[in-house]
């Protein structure tokens, strides 16, 4: 083999390594992108629920969740197909006992929002009520993070 022969090969090798490790430094950065997410779904839930609400006063579940590791829950009230202001109440619960953490009449579109406490209790769950306009169908947007 001649030095230019030689010298071409070692170029189309060089060129074919480059572009190998270039393809793995995409693939890690990929894999990196996707771990980043997927922690960032574990760490925040966010869901729509959607429950029909009685008249004035009658007080109804949304949502029940586990704890884990959240240390905020937030709700907002999005939607509706009859009420126009809504009381929610946040509840965190154990094995001995629940807990109001927090009580807020929201017009629509309004959110409230509460630290939990995660040491002491399992689970939290969220209920809403009639307070303004007529029962019907409410949606409602809870977070924990």
């Amino acid at each position: 083999m001649t030095k230019h022969t030689i010298r071409k090969i070692s170029a189309i090798l060089c060129g074919v390594l480059l572009c190998a490790g270039t393809a793995q430094a995409g693939i890690y950065m990929r894999q990196k992108d996707l771990v980043a997410e997927q922690k960032k779904q574990m760490t925040c839930r966010e869901e729509d629920y959607r429950v029909s609400l009685g008249n004035n006063g009658t007080e109804k579940e949304i949502c029940r969740a586990l704890i884990n590791d959240a240390t905020k829950v937030a709700v907002v009230f999005q939607g509706t197909g009859g009420p126009e202001k809504v009381k929610i109440r946040i509840y965190q619960s154990g094995e001995q006992s629940d807990e109001i953490v927090k009580v807020e009449t929201l017009p629509l579109g309004d959110a409230a929002a509460v630290s939990i406490d995660r040491d002491a209790f399992d689970e939290f769950y969220i209920t809403a009520e009639v307070t303004e306009g007529m029962g019907g169908n409410a949606t409602f947007r809870v977070s924990w993070t």
